[in-house]
């Protein structure tokens, strides 16, 4: 079965799920990957239609529509033409042509660090950077290097690609993680309704198909920008259904029937009968023939063990 029809069963068929735990740990991890691989794309395209429809492009051309030419050189910044941002995040203030600095105490950058989530406020000589972690002071005249924007672009994209990768390793890891839990959920329910002899490796991978429709549903909402009040919630005990009844649909078809075990029980390690078993009738029909009297001093035994009474003696 392909990856796609597994995934298709995945979501239709619980009953496939027994012949998913027979798949190899490398097709496991090959299904998981490719639902990532899916699940990300999905993601990364929303992205990018809201930003298109946000900028009116993409990021290469709203680099280069948005960004005015710079340059930093011997210690000096240089800007094309000034900048001046001012929002209820983000404080933007850049000109190389005045000294920014001269009318801006320290009290006056504390209050706009305190006022905004990101602030940059820079001059030819010198550029401040805050957020709500940290306050950066930085002076040109300690720069070794020269930039400009073509060489920041670069930057930027390579910084864009990597952030990509990332981001694509951090889904990946987060749903292995996600269903190594779920199976561990699952081994204890196995427990508790004597499936004893479900391995943590089958829940394992019946948690890393269960957790497909939850997954999808969740990347869709994400996508569409769509909400319902506690639908993280919702998509767990999805994942943990699909768990259950994976595990209901083994137990169907892996336990024997109480007859079978019955008959297993009465037959020896070479599936022949027990010598019991082959004497049972025997010893019946001679208890119907004698009958034993214990701790009797004046009754005999007979040659095949059994005690006789004293009429059964005298008829002889």
């Amino acid at each position: 079965m392909n990856i796609f029809r597994e995934m298709f069963h995945a979501v239709f068929d619980i009953d496939a799920y027994p012949s998913f735990a027979k798949n190899r740990r490398g097709k496991v991890f090959l299904y998981a990957f490719v639902l990532t691989v899916i699940l990300f794309c999905i993601t990364l395209a929303s992205i990018w239609i809201s930003f298109r429809q946000e900028v009116g492009g993409g990021i290469s051309w709203a680099y280069e529509k948005y960004v005015p030419d710079f340059e930093l050189k011997d210690g000096k910044f240089s800007l094309a033409s000034p900048v001046s941002v001012d929002t209820q995040d983000i404080y933007l203030k850049i000109d190389t042509d005045s000294d920014v600095f001269q009318s801006l105490t320290i009290d006056d950058l504390d209050h706009i660090s305190q006022e905004h989530e990101a602030v940059v406020i820079a001059d030819a000589d010198k550029m401040y950077v805050s957020n709500q972690m940290t306050r950066t002071e930085y002076e040109f005249k300690n720069s070794s290097g020269n930039i400009d924007k073509a060489s920041v672009k670069h930057i930027v994209m390579m910084s864009i690609k990597v952030g990509v990768v990332i981001g694509f390793l951090i889904m990946l890891v987060s749903y292995f993680i996600e269903a190594l839990i779920y199976a561990l959920v699952g081994l204890v329910y196995a427990k508790i309704i004597g499936a004893r002899n479900l391995r943590y490796g089958k829940i394992f991978t019946f948690a890393i198909y269960g957790a497909t429709l939850g997954s999808i549903l969740s990347t869709l909402l994400k996508a569409f920008e769509m909400d319902f009040p506690m639908s993280s919630y919702v998509f767990v005990l999805i994942t943990i259904f699909f768990i259950e009844r994976a595990i209901r649909a083994w137990m169907k078809q892996n336990t024997v029937p109480e007859e079978e075990v019955l008959n297993m029980e009465e037959c020896n390690f070479y599936g022949l009968p027990k010598e019991s078993n082959l004497f049972e009738g025997k010893e019946e029909k001679s208890k119907e023939d004698h009958y034993y009297v214990r701790n009797q001093p004046d009754q005999l035994k007979s040659n095949d063990g059994w005690i006789e009474s004293d009429d059964e003696r005298d008829g002889q």
